[in-house]
């Protein structure tokens, strides 16, 4: 299970490293970081963090809690979703419209039924929240993120998730089943877009989501997340 350390925020900018800092051909010794580590005070376990910009953002916990910091993560306030399952991702379109996502695909105990994948929809800045999804299966969702205002999906088990009405209403796409659970989803431009997964799995689109082909990476190892900036594609 993922988790962000339950007491303090990993602040991980990467700094723009000054041409004097790296010689040579780009390697991963090579990757530059300031990272300030600031105590929150809070004792759950964080799954996800969103920053809308330098001081606007949020993180979810395991125990379905959202927080929103105004000061650049320094002090921390509770928004009480309506849900007691894990908060796996957070995505902001803008200040006031913003989507959370999780949930949890497997319980102990006798007679324990999964509390299953949910996602929950904001249009103050988090001050109240309501769930505008259930999968129709007890799907944990992992991710979540949008072309734009309209265009967005989420991922989770093996299943990609689409709306084309800023949430209103989700199309599911399952994609069989590809050895690993999809856990990230990125999009470069509105038609191209990647997820990547467990074992070695990532999934690509070029016509928007419709169809998805599965490519194999050399690496065997999980993949957790996925982002595209300049062109290029991290992992």
């Amino acid at each position: 299970m993922r988790k962000i350390l339950p007491l303090a925020l990993v602040c991980c900018l990467v700094a723009s490293c000054h041409k004097d800092d790296v010689k040579g051909p780009a390697n991963t010794s090579a990757i530059c970081f300031n990272t300030n580590f600031i105590n929150t005070g809070l004792s759950s376990s964080f799954l996800s963090v969103f920053f809308i910009n330098g001081k606007d953002g949020f993180v979810g916990t395991e125990d379905g809690g959202i927080y929103k910091t105004t000061d650049s993560a320094r002090t921390w306030s509770s928004l009480h979703p309506p849900i007691g399952l894990p908060i796996r991702a957070l995505y902001f379109i803008d200040e006031n419209t913003g989507f959370a996502a999780g949930g949890e695909n497997v319980c102990s105990g006798t007679g324990c039924i999964p509390g299953g994948g949910f996602i929950l929809k904001t249009e103050n800045g988090g001050v109240t929240w309501a769930k505008i999804f259930t999968p129709s299966t007890k799907t944990e969702i992992n991710a979540i993120c949008f072309i734009n205002p309209a265009n967005g999906f989420c991922v989770g088990g093996n299943t990609v998730y689409k709306t084309i009405d800023g949430g209103a209403t989700w199309t599911e796409n399952n994609v069989g089943n590809i050895g690993g659970l999809l856990m990230n989803i990125s999009f470069k431009d509105n038609k191209t877009g990647f997820i990547v997964g467990l074992f070695n799995k990532l999934l690509k689109t070029e016509d928007g989501g419709a169809t998805w082909q599965l490519n194999k990476l050399n690496n065997d190892v999980g993949y957790y997340a996925i982002s595209s900036s300049n062109g290029g594609n991290y992992i």
